[in-house]
């Protein structure tokens, strides 16, 4: 009898949750959580035993030295130090598998999860800033696709860009755009090196859908282009700089 009762009490229980599905989402929040020397205050002895055991090895890979910053550089729309220097790997990575200079570069400011801090930089920094594998990619696009993508750059602040400049009014749309400071011909094709994040038209960026593909580089994420161009900076006894340059521009 007790068993009986129990099978009932559980399908009353599943018709309930069953008859009770019409919720809706009405929003999602967020925000970046920085991780710092802060969450190191009051730490968990019994995680700290854990992970102890696997920090030897971790910190082999991510601690080498491969190069240096000569400033602090954050990202922040419209356009940023951190962000410029983002884009700027990207643009130099997609002109290298193009064989030329492509005419501009576009990755998201979503893609960029800390800082680049003054000093010594090793792979676990860059690690931290990208840590997704987000892979090159680049596209052909008409003149119009592009005023089309920039229009969606504008309605959002801003992202990251290099080889083309943008004028926004305060209300985040575009006034102006051109490429290599030269004005877009509709019915132009130009080159562009992003990531296949964006490419698959994600970040409110869906004109990126409409380009055609040259080169899928899905070996050539963003993390390992920027190691290796800090890399051949160090190489070449040179420091990592970055600056807002007038990219974007709110009027």
């Amino acid at each position: 009898m007790l068993k009986l009762k129990t099978v009932h009490l559980l399908m009353m229980v599943a018709l309930l949750v069953g008859c009770n599905g019409n919720y809706k989402l009405k929003r999602v929040e967020g925000s970046r959580i920085a991780i710092t020397a802060a969450f190191d205050k009051q730490p968990n002895k019994e995680a700290t035993a854990i992970l102890s055991q696997y920090k030897r090895a971790v910190d082999s890979i991510s601690s080498p030295v491969i190069g240096y910053s000569d400033g602090c550089y954050t990202a922040f729309r419209p356009e940023s130090p951190l962000s410029n220097f983002a884009a700027d790997v990207v643009f130099e990575a997609g002109s290298k598998a193009l064989g030329k200079k492509v005419d501009f570069a576009v990755t998201n400011m979503g893609g960029l999860r800390n800082d680049l801090l003054d000093g010594p930089i090793t792979y676990g920094t860059i690690s931290n800033i990208f840590p997704f594998e987000n892979a090159l990619v680049l596209l052909k696009m008409k003149g119009s696709v592009v005023l089309e993508l920039f229009q969606q750059i504008a309605s959002v602040r801003g992202e990251a860009i290099s080889g083309a400049q943008l004028e926004l009014s305060s209300d985040y749309k575009l006034i102006k755009a051109t490429i290599n400071k030269r004005k877009i011909i509709p019915s132009n094709t130009y080159t562009v090196a992003t990531i296949d994040y964006l490419a698959a038209g994600n970040d409110g960026m869906s004109a990126f859908k409409k380009g055609e593909l040259l080169h899928n580089k899905p070996n050539k994420t963003i993390r390992l282009l920027v190691i290796d161009h800090i890399q051949q900076m160090t190489a070449k006894g040179k420091h990592i700089k970055a600056a807002i340059e007038g990219r974007i521009i709110i009027k």
